[in-house]
């Protein structure tokens, strides 16, 4: 029987490897100074800082994409035939 780990262990796992790719992918650090622990948390617990259109959900700015609108009209299709 393998040995799991446990969920906290996992969690912090990837919140480890989170903060490190956010070091390294934003590089937060120049030649003349470490890299912010504290900025990498703050991505990690809220990557979308802001709700403006560029951050935001989607929906919230342009609606209902089309696939959802066929998605829609189809259901709405089916419920009439019943």
């Amino acid at each position: 029987m393998e040995k799991s780990a446990s969920k906290r262990a996992l969690r912090r796992h990837h919140a480890r490897r989170l903060k490190c790719y956010y070091q390294q992918a934003h590089d937060w650090a120049n030649a003349n100074e470490k890299r912010d622990p504290v900025a990498a948390g703050k991505h990690f617990q809220t990557p979308h800082p802001c709700s403006c259109f560029m951050c935001g959900h989607r929906r919230r700015w342009y609606g209902v994409s089309l696939a959802e609108r066929k998605n829609l009209l189809g259901f709405a299709e089916q419920m009439v035939d019943i």
